[in-house]
């Protein structure tokens, strides 16, 4: 059964085009200068050109030329195809000139997440490589503290 849209959510699966279907699911709400990312893996490249195609579509109108605290919340899996992240590390190469300056992404991944030992340095070093400054915490709470502390400075 189809997912109802909920106004204000993007969905990187509205943005799927193409014979094959994405794996994994992320959706995005934006409030004030938090967009909040919800984030579901095992991805596939059609998952990243369907996230990138997301991006593309919305950016402009979720920051502007305001910097935002990207925080997103990870569940189930953060393991990824090669080509999948082949594509991601293009698409952050690009992303750095599209996001604000002072933009930080801050990664809730707890402990059961699927693949976190061995993924995560592999998802953050792709950030790294491109400039894109990168937080990670182990659970919500944490997550809502750092998130109130970077709005504050």
């Amino acid at each position: 059964m189809p997912r109802r849209a909920e106004p204000g959510v993007a969905r990187v699966a509205d943005h799927a085009q193409g014979p094959f279907q994405p794996h994994g699911q992320m959706s995005v709400r934006q409030v004030g200068r938090v967009l909040e990312c919800e984030a579901c893996g095992p991805f596939n490249v059609e998952f990243m050109q369907a996230f990138n195609r997301m991006w593309l579509a919305h950016l402009g109108a979720w920051a502007g030329e305001q910097a935002v605290v990207v925080y997103t919340r990870w569940t189930h899996s953060l393991m990824a195809t090669p080509d999948a992240l082949a594509y991601y590390d293009k698409v952050m190469a690009g992303a750095r000139q599209a996001l604000p300056a002072g933009t930080v992404s801050l990664w809730c991944v707890p402990a059961d997440v699927e693949g976190r030992a061995m993924m995560l340095p592999r998802w953050q070093a792709i950030m790294s490589a491109h400039g894109h400054p990168l937080e990670v915490v182990d659970n919500d709470a944490e997550g809502r503290a750092r998130v109130s502390a970077l709005l504050e400075r």
